[in-house]
């Protein structure tokens, strides 16, 4: 098991600025702003002055003994013996060592059952042990049935043989390794001529120069459809340099970048395009950058200080989902703005809006005040939802001195209803549901708390076949929108309560092991029943 950790020690490796580095001791990860004889110091030796990821990692600023070597924030840096830190291996031989470990574990485990079989005389099946077969070698030795893998936390800065070990790659994840020189990034796209997405988030870049640039551009660009560059040091120049080089890219994530001024263009295929915790105010500033995004659907902008949606600012033509979640919008007219955009889904919530109503309020006004909302916080919202919400609005606002001009509207269509007294407008208590279990092949009827969080549903409905809830996961199937993109979503955020998912009468709830080998499913129901 040791081998699998070789890889990443190359102490003979020059430690040039902005290589990246990892302490021996802590694991706290930095970048080399300094290499060489620190003077007057007690040794007159040579030292790496680092300036560490996280504030206030060291002692100083990149100035000690009197001399600056380099800039950094105060208590960011260090000045530290080459010894104590490592830097990075190359990625195909990591990723090599990973599964051939997982190998060694599988083939130990089987041994073991055999002489077990052999000690006992008997047959048993060893469960979990066998590698799925899109990680299994090829004849030649060679992982060309894997298409999906992740080097997300490894301590590797360089592509090595990536294409002779993994040829079939169109998934990569290189997300917090020590990936810093843009000449292995185009390295690994050179290499994958069938990649489709790539992660390089949380990598500390060296700045993106006209020479990387033309190194970059130089490699024949696989298909990428997919980008993230989430909590990197990149400029925004760099990152719209970076992404106009693959003119196929559908969805583009820069969350965690502290962004101020956005503005993109030459991405025709563009998508969808993520800036959530930024530090983006405008939203005339935005709609004028993105002008040019004329296949642009979805914008997330959850996390940013937005003070307001304003109307009558030209938006991208087909953007129709927006995330505002945790923003200062602060008006309902900003809400107005949205609905005459024509909004299919939204997502608001945690605002200084939104925090002045129930959860039930929040959603009845919303879906009212925006006639064309599909999906409201990730809730499909249904017909008879609409109906309900819109005489909702109706009741709420009629003894206000200034209604919203929808109010106005919608007394037309259900009169102007008097305001409801002491009537309990919370959710319903319980649904009743039918309950999929597939890899068992059975369906049994339930009656499920609406009001309890998808922690609690995970363990009553794993709890009569003594499953694991690690193990599945539970997808909500609604009839009523059967044959749309909103008849399934799946209940993965375990805090949230279940009725915000809009479960009702007649619903039904899938039990789906997590992502297995079709023949291992088939062996644990065996055994289960």
């Amino acid at each position: 098991l040791k081998l699998q950790f070789l890889y990443f020690i190359d102490s003979k490796t020059r430690m040039l600025p902005n290589t990246r580095v990892e302490h021996t001791a802590t694991s706290v990860r930095g970048t080399v702003r300094f290499h060489g004889t620190v003077e007057n110091s007690p040794d007159n030796g040579v030292y790496a002055g680092v300036e560490w990821d996280k504030c206030e990692g060291g002692k100083y600023d990149g100035e000690i003994f009197g001399k600056r070597y380099f800039t950094a924030p105060p208590k960011s840096s260090s000045f530290i013996k080459e010894g104590k830190l490592r830097t990075g291996g190359d990625l195909s031989s990591a990723l090599v060592a990973k599964y051939e470990t997982a190998e060694l574990h599988a083939k130990s485990l089987l041994d073991r059952s055999d002489e077990y079989n052999k000690m006992y005389e008997v047959k048993t099946r060893v469960m979990n042990v066998h590698l799925p077969k899109a990680v299994q070698r090829d004849s030649n030795g060679v992982f060309s049935k894997l298409v999906n893998v992740s080097a997300s936390g490894m301590r590797v800065s360089t592509c090595g043989a990536l294409f002779s070990n993994f040829p079939s790659l169109t998934d990569l994840s290189l997300s917090y390794t020590l990936w810093s020189s843009w000449a292995e990034v185009a390295n690994v796209l050179g290499s994958l001529p069938r990649l489709t997405v790539l992660s390089l988030a949380g990598n500390h870049f060296e700045p993106l120069t006209e020479d990387c640039g033309k190194v970059l551009a130089a490699q024949d660009s696989p298909p990428l459809t997919s980008l993230t560059l989430t909590d990197t040091n990149l400029t925004w120049n760099e990152v719209v340099s970076l992404a106009t080089l693959f003119p196929t890219l559908t969805e583009l994530n820069c969350s965690n970048n502290k962004y101020k001024n956005i503005w993109l263009k030459d991405l025709p295929a563009l998508k969808t395009l993520r800036l959530d915790n930024n530090e983006v105010q405008s939203w005339n500033d935005v709609c004028e950058g993105l002008s040019g995004l004329g296949e642009l659907t979805s914008l997330h902008l959850s996390g940013n200080p937005l003070q307001s949606v304003t109307s009558g600012v030209p938006v991208p033509p087909k953007l129709k989902c927006l995330y505002l979640r945790k923003t200062a919008i602060a008006d309902w007219e900003s809400v107005d703005a949205l609905a005459a955009m024509g909004v299919r889904e939204l997502a608001m919530s945690d605002t200084p809006l939104t925090n002045k109503q129930t959860e039930h309020e929040r959603r009845c006004l919303m879906v009212a005040r925006v006639p064309t909302l599909e999906v409201f916080n990730r809730g499909v919202v249904t017909k008879n939802e609409r109906i309900d919400s819109e005489r909702f609005l109706v009741r709420y606002y009629h003894d206000a001195e200034d209604p919203p001009k929808v109010w106005d509207e919608l007394s037309k269509v259900h009169g102007k209803l008097q305001p409801l007294v002491d009537i309990d407008m919370s959710p319903k208590l319980t649904a009743c549901v039918t309950v999929r279990y597939l890899f068992l092949k059975q369906e049994t009827p339930a009656v499920v708390n609406v009001r309890q969080t998808v922690a609690v549903l995970y363990s009553v409905l794993c709890k009569p076949f003594s499953l694991d809830p690690t193990s599945v996961v539970l997808t909500h199937v609604d009839p009523e929108v059967a044959g749309t993109p909103h008849e399934r979503q799946s209940l993965t955020t375990h805090e949230r309560h279940i009725h915000t998912y809009r479960i009702k009468d007649g619903d039904f709830i899938e039990v789906a092991a997590k992502a297995k080998e079709k023949e291992e499913e088939e062996a644990e129901a065996e055994d289960r029943q």
